[in-house]
């Protein structure tokens, strides 16, 4: 059993005392140890139980809520990292731009998501750039709280890991596609996975948009829409994208 720096007991001691200080220490364990799912409320609830730790007590007690409109930056390439971002609602897209001002996106996060923990932890400036792809609301976790939680205390660290590491699995998959899949299978995958961060069948972005998700020319996704509109997997109604055959989309060959 690990002892933070509230356990330790430096003068003469009962029994009763010991198995008290022990007992406060296992629950501390047990309540780190649940599963806090990604939302706001899920947010607080960790950090209100990492803060039951003496050495982390010192916790930030209010956090920002900032509200982004359209395509309000929310940190740009070549900033140096100041807060851990946690999106409560709405659409965030990471983007690259090249010498020649074209903006290829990353990814993008929506509800339940961490951004910019990467150069966070490696207390770099950041290498790509954030913006509101739509108006969104987004929790800052100063930069501050978010160290003493990575490294103060080894229950602590455990859990934030975990609560970030769905984002790093999400993102290597991704990757993975990029490199291999054909521009076909990763259009479908890439309404699947905007179909899927709505919660609904239904989508509404921008062709280019899209290409860059997908790292190929707008007119090659405009291409790929059509034909799965053809083959009924997909209508396209002023722009909005509604699925019609997802089990066909899902398995489309790589």
């Amino acid at each position: 059993m690990n002892l933070g720096a509230d356990d330790y007991i430096t003068k003469p001691f009962f029994k009763d005392e010991l198995l008290a200080v022990i007992e406060t220490r296992l629950k501390k364990s047990d309540q780190l140890r649940r599963q806090f799912d990604r939302t706001e409320q899920g947010i607080t609830a960790f950090i209100n139980a990492a803060r039951g730790y003496e050495e982390l007590k010192k916790l930030s007690d209010n956090r920002k809520i900032k509200h982004y409109k359209k395509r309000d930056l929310v940190y740009e390439e070549g900033d140096f990292p100041r807060y851990l971002y946690f999106v409560k609602s709405g659409k965030i897209k990471v983007f690259k731009t090249n010498e020649n001002g074209k903006e290829y996106i990353i990814d993008i996060y929506t509800e339940g998501d961490f951004i910019g923990y990467v150069d966070l932890i490696k207390e770099m400036a950041y290498g790509d750039s954030a913006s509101a792809l739509e108006d969104a609301e987004v929790s800052l976790i100063p930069k501050d709280d978010f160290t003493a939680l990575l490294h103060v205390n080894r229950d602590v660290s455990s859990q934030l890991i975990k609560m970030l590491a769905n984002n790093i699995a999400e993102k290597e998959e991704q990757l993975l596609q990029l490199a291999y899949n054909s521009v076909r299978k990763r259009v479908a995958d890439a309404v699947l996975l905007l179909a899927e961060k709505e919660g609904k069948d239904e989508i509404n972005v921008l062709r280019d948009d899209l290409a860059r998700i997908v790292g190929t020319a707008k007119e090659s996704v405009i291409r790929m829409l059509t034909e799965f509109k053809q083959d009924g997997y997909i209508d396209i109604t002023d722009g909005m994208i509604t699925i019609r055959d997802r089990k066909k989309l899902a398995n489309m060959p790589s």
